[in-house]
């Protein structure tokens, strides 16, 4: 075959081309954004594999035949497509989890009535936590109810349960950029011949990418609802930006924030304490410090977060031990759920021990090495705290650092713009399968899987019945188990707080003599099964046993039909029994009338 003949690719295989990737494009949009159920959607799976496979057929027969005749790879208009992907998961993200962030009611999570009780207690000048009997603190630090409320009250929007949602999606964004600007320092020291002209592409896919890690279900499992978890998120990947920065500059100035952020890290989330042992690791893995050095610092860090949990301590004693430390402290770590948490996770895991790899592999490995141990500090340490629960929500930090890695090594493997060292085909080889390697991890950690979240009208309906039950009587005289929203309008704190309630690992039941005392006019208690109150969750406490020698069961307020596909809907939207004080014969007979 002539080299003439070779010059431009055949027309029908350009033309071929173009068809079966605008179908591909249109059939994936399609999969993400229209709700089909039926077997019409099998037509989309068909087009997309179908195509697939096509394209794999014209692009083997071009390099067979018209090798000369194959342009450079469109590096920049591969990465713009990534950045329109990630851009489209994100909004995705955004518009299905509407239903939860405009929800006026803490009733989208078990966590959320637990943040606004924190919320509740600032704007009635109350201490947070509270003696163990009262059953109505926060079994968090208080940094993101804290900061949260600051935010709010200065922007007037105390009282909003839907700003405080928008507000943590907020940090998350923040947590984005900051995960961003690390993983953007990573590639220009891992490839420092990159192509500097697509550095706003690059930094653009790396902060959606990064918002998508951080928002996954699997790992961030309340990422649209009310929890500490946001903040935490937040403060570790600034915690992980200095380290970064700090291994790229070796600017002895970036030591400042790094004494501080392991105490911000706690006061956001306990565990997160690690990062004292992560920066260690890292300063020491390092090599630019003595031994001398390395204690000093070591004992400046830990300085610092001793003298921070005392500062708690100090400010609200017994009660602030107790809520932060024992209660915690108690939870049983299962081998099964430890096990959960790893398949959970393991896109992470990979993620961050393939993107370790690379970087290791680069001239800078050894503040690498320290970078990525620190890493796996944070990230067994969450793993052991993720075997404590059923989810594993501790690990949301750790996976969003891993994916940090994994974007580095991405960018590393990326064909530049120069055809130099490889051949067009091999260009458009390893373009390809870049492509297709991201495309996999989004969709493998359910990015773009559509949530089953449907509000339904008869919420409204629920809802309406619950605050019905208050008319006439004082908020503080109403004992709703689960849900602040009304005593956040009144400004009143509740005691007996059904979550708090079945937290204690040690009988800590004052309801007991208040409702022997018979104080509430009113009980509202959900079932979570068919013949058990909330309050008896998990371990049987005979509250309810309790409750009915002194109260009456009046009426029933049905479950909010319609919800069935919400997470929590089993606690949060389920029947309530409605019952008041049973009458109390008295205690001296009335006098006749006299004559």
């Amino acid at each position: 075959m002539n080299t003439s003949e070779s010059e431009r690719l055949p027309r029908w295989v350009r033309v071929l081309g173009l068809l079966i990737l605008a179908a591909q494009v249109s059939a994936g949009f399609a999969l993400l954004v229209l709700d089909w159920r039926g077997a019409e959607r099998n037509v989309l799976v068909q087009v997309l594999v179908g195509g697939l496979a096509g394209l794999a057929c014209l692009g083997a027969y071009a390099w067979r035949y018209h090798e000369n005749a194959i342009p450079q790879a469109p590096t920049r208009v591969g990465l713009a497509v990534l950045v329109i992907l990630t851009l489209t998961l994100s909004g995705l993200y955004l518009v299905r989890s509407r239903p939860f962030l405009t929800l006026r009611y803490d009733l989208a999570s078990w966590s959320e009535p637990m943040f606004l009780l924190d919320i509740i207690k600032w704007k009635t000048g109350t201490r947070l936590y509270l003696p163990a009997d009262d059953s109505n603190s926060n079994v968090y630090t208080p940094g993101a109810t804290t900061l949260s409320y600051a935010v709010a009250r200065a922007l007037g929007q105390q009282d909003s349960i839907v700003f405080y949602r928008l507000l943590q999606q907020f940090f998350l964004v923040l947590a984005a950029f900051f995960a961003a600007m690390s993983t953007q320092t990573l590639r220009r020291w891992a490839t420092p011949g990159a192509d500097g002209q697509s550095r706003y592409l690059w930094t653009a896919f790396f902060f959606f990418s990064c918002f998508l890690f951080a928002v996954n279900p699997r790992t961030n499992p309340y990422s649209v609802f009310l929890h500490v978890d946001h903040l935490g998120v937040l403060v570790s990947m600034v915690a992980f930006w200095v380290m970064v920065k700090h291994a790229a500059t070796h600017d002895s100035r970036w030591l400042w924030p790094m004494l501080v952020l392991p105490s911000l890290a706690f006061l956001a989330k306990q565990h997160l304490a690690l990062w004292l042992a992560a920066y260690i690791a890292y300063l020491w893995l390092d090599g630019a410090y003595s031994r001398k050095h390395l204690l000093l610092l070591s004992a400046a860090m830990t300085g610092v977060l001793a003298l921070t949990m005392g500062a708690c301590l100090l400010i609200w004693g017994e009660p602030f031990r107790y809520w932060g430390f024992e209660v915690m402290a108690k939870h049983m770590v299962r081998f099964d759920w430890l096990s959960d948490a790893l398949q959970e996770s393991a896109w992470f895991v990979v993620l961050g021990f393939v993107g370790g790899w690379f970087l290791l592999r680069t001239r800078e490995w050894r503040p690498m090495l320290g970078l990525w141990v620190a890493w796996l500090v944070v990230t067994l340490g969450s793993f052991y705290t993720a075997g404590a629960t059923q989810l594993p929500r501790a690990l949301g930090p750790a996976s969003v650092i891993a994916g940090c890695f994994g974007l580095a090594a991405l960018a590393m493997m990326w064909p530049q713009g120069s055809a130099r060292e490889e051949t067009p085909p091999q260009q458009w080889l390893r373009l390809v399968c870049c492509l297709l390697l991201c495309i996999a991890v989004f969709f493998g950690l359910g990015l773009g899987r559509p949530p089953a979240w449907q509000r339904s009208s008869d919420l409204f309906r629920y809802t309406g019945d619950i605050e019905r039950e208050f008319d006439g009587l004082p908020p503080d005289k109403v004992l709703l188990d689960l849900g602040e929203w009304v005593y956040l309008k009144k400004n009143v704190l509740m005691k007996d707080r059904v979550l708090t309630v079945v937290t204690h690992r040690t009988p800590h039941y004052g309801i007991i003599e208040r409702v022997r005392r018979q104080e509430y006019a009113k009980l509202l208690l959900r079932r979570w099964e068919a013949n058990k109150i909330l309050y008896d969750l998990g371990v049987g406490r005979g509250l309810e046993k309790e409750i009915r020698a002194h109260y009456r069961e009046v009426r029933r307020i049905p479950e909010a039909r319609g919800m069935r596909s919400w997470q929590y809907e089993w606690m949060t939207l389920s029947e309530i029994i409605v019952m008041e004080p049973i009458p109390r014969p008295n205690e001296s007979a009335a006098k006749p009338p006299s004559n």
